[in-house]
């Protein structure tokens, strides 16, 4: 069953967010350059759960997470989130204005797109374009207590990214081929190239 699960991960290779900024050289991870190591196998024998000395907490947490990945799951997951604005067109001065929403936390990030989280749905995270159009969806474990795992998934439940969370000022997130898509330094988003792609700022309401 893991040979299949692993020969179907390797199918949904996901491609780069294009780059948004010039070459910027960020502060160099804890654990690089292990977060570009490919994920250990069985053939290492780490194959039980927990902290191995033999590799990083954060090679460690992604071991732990594809072991642990569900490939697909029910897209009714997100069924009442499909459509979320906090922009509306205001005609009238030709310009965007922000809308409350409702005991919800979002994160706003420089390329236009935006994410929530509902205070009644803490162990999840909805991705939405400006429009306000769902893109995708997220699973969190450990009830979003650090460290934590972020599962990604399309609109249609079929995995596309897994984030590895290990401290609340940085986040490793892995495409379903084990390889590194982008990480996050405190607020600034950079590619597998060390290129600056994004920043966030998150807001309550």
């Amino acid at each position: 069953m893991k040979k299949i699960f692993a020969a179907f991960l390797f199918l949904l290779v996901s491609t780069s967010v294009a780059v948004a900024a010039d070459d910027f050289v960020p502060p160099v991870p804890k654990d690089s350059p292990d977060y570009l190591a490919p994920v250990p196998s069985e053939d290492d024998e780490v194959t039980k759960s927990g902290p191995n000395t033999k590799f990083s907490v954060v090679t460690q947490m992604r071991y732990d997470a594809f072991q642990n990945a569900q490939i697909t799951v029910s897209p009714q997951y997100a069924e009442d989130k499909k459509n979320v604005k906090i922009f509306v067109a205001d005609t009238d001065n030709n310009v965007m204005k922000s809308v409350k929403v409702p005991n919800a936390k979002i994160t706003k990030y420089s390329d236009g797109t935006y994410s929530i989280k509902f205070k009644d749905t803490p162990d999840s995270v909805f991705f939405y374009e400006l429009s306000g159009d769902l893109t995708g969806f997220g699973i969190i474990t450990n009830k979003g207590k650090l460290p934590y795992v972020i599962y990604h998934y399309d609109t249609e439940g079929t995995i596309t990214a897994i984030e590895i969370c290990p401290e609340r000022s940085r986040s490793y997130t892995y495409g379903p081929d084990g390889l590194i898509k982008e990480y996050r330094l405190d607020d600034n988003f950079y590619n597998s190239k060390n290129k600056l792609i994004k920043k966030r700022k998150t807001v309550w309401f």
